[in-house]
């Protein structure tokens, strides 16, 4: 064996699930390239599977710890703090239901018009009503 390879195996089940997310049509691609990775360290080091599956050894040494702890559901997970933050997020949040509130008093809500009122995008402000409303109506940050 040589120096730094660890050996990796999967049980029967996991590599099913695994194998069955790569083959699905409907699977995040996310999920299907993290797990060629899992599926790919099999019998390989870390560089090797880099090179197999076209990912960066980091990639790749990144998604092997996460399996060991989580199993095939750590794959469907990405870090929390990924992504842009929303510019409607707590005080922002609080501007928006206050401007709403002054909006429906004069008899005109609409969407363009908190947006331009907070000098942020139609779309956030669509979104952030949209996630107070799949919180059961909420309007926590």
């Amino acid at each position: 064996m040589r120096r730094g390879v660890l050996l990796f195996t999967l049980a029967a089940d996991q590599r099913a699930l695994l194998e069955h997310w790569v083959r699905s049509g409907t699977m995040a691609q996310r999920i299907v390239r993290r797990s060629r990775v899992v599926l790919a360290l099999e019998g390989h080091g870390v560089r090797e599977t880099a090179a197999i599956v076209g990912v960066s050894p980091r990639t790749v040494t990144l998604w092997r710890r996460r399996f060991l702890e989580g199993g095939p559901p750590a794959l469907a997970h990405d870090a929390p703090g990924r992504g842009r933050k929303s510019r409607l997020a707590g005080a922002g949040r609080a501007q928006l239901w206050e401007a709403q509130a002054q909006a429906m008093a004069a008899g005109h809500c609409s969407v363009r018009a908190l947006a331009a009122a907070l000098g942020v995008s139609r779309s956030a402000v669509h979104r952030a009503l949209h996630k107070a409303d799949a919180d059961g109506g909420t309007r926590d940050a």
